[in-house]
C-alpha cells in the first residue's frame, strides 16, 4: 500500500506542480498585462489565463527534470552507469518525471482544470465559486487521461523510455490519487490562503 501511494504520488507530481504553478505565478513581479489575459473569459472564466497554463508546464517541467537527474545520479552512484541503459531501469516510475511526460502529464492536468471551468460557467457558477470534488480531481483525471494517450501512441513514446503498459497499475494509480489528492489538494490551498496567495481556502 505504502510503495502504491509512493508510485501515484510520483506519477502526479508533474500536475500537482502545474496546479499550483498559476496562482504562485499570479504573485510574481510579470507585467498584468501578461498575468491577466484571459483565454477566453465567457467560457473559462477571467481566473483561467495563458500564462498560467504556459508557466505552470514550464515550472513543472524544470523541477520535475531537477528531481529526475537527482534521481539519475542517486542511481548510477548505487547501481553503476551500465544499470542506467539497462530495459529494467527504463522501466522505473522515476521516468514519469522525465521531460516529455512531465509536460504531457502538467498538460493534461491543466487541460482537466480548464474543462472544469467551462462547465462550471456553463451551470451558472462564478469563478472562485467552489465545486467539491471536482476541485479538487478535475487536474487528477486530466494529467491521468493524457498520460494514457501518451503511451498509446506507437514508437514516439517508446524514444524516451520503456512505458509501463500495466492497464491494472495505472487504474490503480488513478483510485489512489483520487483518494489521497483531495487531502493533499485542500492542505495546500489552505497554506497558499494563508500566504494570501488565494482569496480563497478551497
Amino acid at each position: 500500500m505504502a510503495e502504491l501511494i509512493f508510485i501515484s504520488i510520483l506519477f502526479f507530481l508533474p500536475a500537482y506542480i502545474a496546479n499550483m504553478m498559476p496562482v504562485i505565478g499570479q504573485n510574481l513581479p510579470f507585467s498584468e498585462k501578461i498575468k491577466k489575459t484571459a483565454i477566453n473569459e465567457k467560457l473559462f472564466g477571467k481566473n483561467k489565463t495563458w500564462f498560467g497554463i504556459v508557466f505552470g508546464i514550464l515550472i513543472s517541467t524544470l523541477i520535475c527534470y531537477i528531481i529526475y537527474q537527482i534521481l539519475l545520479m542517486y542511481s548510477a552512484s548505487i547501481h553503476g552507469e551500465e544499470y542506467l541503459k539497462t530495459v529494467i531501469f527504463k522501466s522505473s516510475y522515476f521516468f514519469y518525471l522525465n521531460i516529455p511526460s512531465a509536460v504531457t502529464i502538467s498538460s493534461g492536468a491543466l487541460l482537466g482544470d480548464l474543462i472544469e471551468s467551462y462547465f462550471k460557467r456553463r451551470i451558472g457558477l462564478k469563478p472562485g465559486y467552489a465545486l467539491p470534488f471536482f476541485d479538487q480531481t478535475d487536474f487528477i483525471f486530466g494529467a491521468w487521461i493524457m498520460y494514457m494517450i501518451y503511451i498509446s501512441i506507437p514508437y514516439f513514446n517508446q524514444l524516451f523510455f520503456k512505458p509501463n503498459y500495466d492497464l491494472n497499475l495505472y487504474f490503480y494509480i488513478l483510485l489512489t490519487g483520487l483518494i489521497i489528492t483531495p487531502f493533499l489538494h485542500l492542505s495546500a490551498n489552505v497554506i497558499a490562503y494563508k500566504l494570501r496567495l488565494k482569496k480563497v481556502w478551497w
